[in-house]
C-alpha cells in the first residue's frame, strides 16, 4: 500500500513499492466548507427513481475533459449504451474531480454539462480536490462553483441559459457538499475529502457519518464514496492514510462498517478486499473516468498481493478509462467494471464481484 505524499513531491519514480508505507502528512491546504450541513434525503429529492430490489447505478470518477476530450466523449458514450440497454440503471455518481481546473464556472459548460447531455438518468457527485480547491486566482471558484451546479437551493434550473435546450440538463439539488441517500435497499454516503493531499474529514463530517452509520438500517448494504482513496497500489499518488485513520474511526466509533468504500482521485480503476472485525469490506478505485491522463500501477504489484493490515489487492488497471455499474439484489450488491478504450469495443465485466 502507497501513502500518498504532500502535491509536489511525489513522482512516479518515487513511489515503486506497492506495499510502501509513509508518514501521515498534515493537512495543509484544506478549504473551510461552505456554510450549511449534511442531512439524510430519499432518492426522489434529487430526481432519482428508487424502484428498490434491482436497482442499478453507475459509478465514475475524474471525468473531466480540459485537456484532452476524447477519452471522456468515450466514457460518455459507453455510459449512454449502458443506460439506454438497461432501464434498471436510475443515476450517476461522481466521485469528485467533476470539472477541472479549480471550479472554473466557463468549464461546466464542455465538460459537464455537454458531454454527459445524452446519459438520462439523474446525476449526482461529491467534490474532489480540483472541485473544492480555489488556487487558480484567474478562473478559480472551488468549492463555490461546484455548491451552485449541485446543491442549488433555488431547485433544478438551467445552468446554460438557452443552451439548456440543446444539452438537457438541470442544476442538481443535493443538501450538501456531504450527504447521505436512503434508498429502499441502499444507504449511499457522499463525502468531501477536501483539497490537500490525503484528503481531510472535518469533525463536523465526522460526526456526521459515525451517526449516519449507526442509523443504518441492520443487514442494508452501505457505500461510502468520497474522492482521496484510503488505498492504492498505482505509482502516482498512492492511498491516504488521512483517510484510512478518519473513516475507520468513524466505523469503529458507530459500531457498524460500509459493504464498500468507492473513490476516484487515482486515474485508474482498483479493488481491495480488507478483512475486518466485522467481516470482509471492499474498497474500490473508480478514478479513470474521463480525464486525460491515467496513472500506471506501481511495479512491484501482482494480482492478489497480500498488502499490510488485512488488505488484498483483487485488481488492478490501468490500461483504459472506464466506469463501474453496481446492481443492488437480494441484499447483495454486484458490481461489473466497464473498460472503455477510445477506440475498439467496450469490455463489459472486465472485473466482476458479488457482496
Amino acid at each position: 500500500m502507497t501513502v500518498e505524499r504532500r502535491v509536489g513531491l511525489t513522482h512516479p519514480s518515487e513511489v515503486r513499492c506497492a506495499t510502501q508505507l509513509s508518514k501521515r502528512w498534515d493537512t495543509f491546504g484544506n478549504q473551510p466548507l461552505p456554510s450549511g450541513d449534511g442531512s439524510v434525503i430519499t432518492p426522489d429529492k434529487v430526481g432519482i427513481d428508487d424502484i428498490g430490489d434491482g436497482l442499478s447505478f453507475l459509478l465514475l470518477g475524474d471525468c473531466g475533459g480540459i485537456e484532452d476530450p476524447n477519452p471522456q466523449k468515450a466514457v460518455a458514450a459507453a455510459m449512454t449504451a449502458a443506460v439506454q440497454a438497461d432501464p434498471s440503471i436510475k443515476f450517476v455518481a461522481i466521485a469528485g474531480d467533476v470539472c477541472y481546473f479549480d471550479g472554473d464556472p466557463a468549464q461546466y459548460m464542455p465538460q459537464v454539462w455537454q458531454p454527459w447531455a445524452y446519459v438520462k438518468v439523474p446525476f449526482i457527485a461529491v467534490p474532489g480536490n480540483h472541485d473544492g480547491d480555489p488556487t487558480d486566482g484567474v478562473t478559480g471558484a472551488g468549492i463555490a462553483s461546484f455548491m451552485a451546479n449541485w446543491c442549488d437551493p433555488q431547485g433544478p434550473r438551467a445552468p446554460l441559459g438557452d443552451l439548456q435546450l440543446e444539452f438537457g440538463r438541470d442544476t442538481q439539488t443535493l443538501p450538501y457538499c456531504y450527504y447521505a441517500i436512503r434508498f429502499k435497499e441502499l444507504l449511499l454516503i457522499g463525502l468531501y475529502s477536501n483539497v490537500a493531499s490525503g484528503g481531510y474529514l472535518d469533525a463536523t463530517q465526522q460526526a456526521f457519518l459515525t451517526s449516519t452509520m449507526e442509523s443504518a438500517t441492520e443487514g442494508l448494504p452501505v457505500m461510502v464514496y468520497l474522492h482521496h482513496p484510503p488505498y492504492s497500489v498505482d505509482a502516482m499518488h498512492g492511498g491516504s492514510l488521512n483517510m484510512l485513520e478518519d473513516l475507520d474511526r468513524c466505523f469503529t466509533t458507530a459500531g457498524r462498517w460500509p459493504t464498500v468504500v468507492a473513490a476516484g482521485h487515482i486515474h485508474d480503476a482498483q479493488r481491495f478486499t480488507r478483512t475486518t472485525s466485522s467481516g470482509p469490506v471492499t474498497y474500490l478505485v473508480t478514478g479513470n473516468g474521463g480525464y486525460h491522463n491515467l496513472h500506471a500501477i506501481a511495479g512491484d504489484y501482482v494480482p492478489g498481493m497480500q498488502l499490510p493490515g488485512g488488505v488484498v489487492c483483487d485488481y488492478a488497471d490501468a490500461s483504459q478509462w472506464g466506469f463501474l455499474k453496481i446492481t443492488i439484489r437480494g441484499g447483495h450488491m454486484i458490481g461489473s467494471y466497464i473498460q472503455v478504450p477510445l477506440s475498439g469495443p467496450v469490455t463489459e465485466g472486465a472485473d466482476t464481484f458479488t457482496l
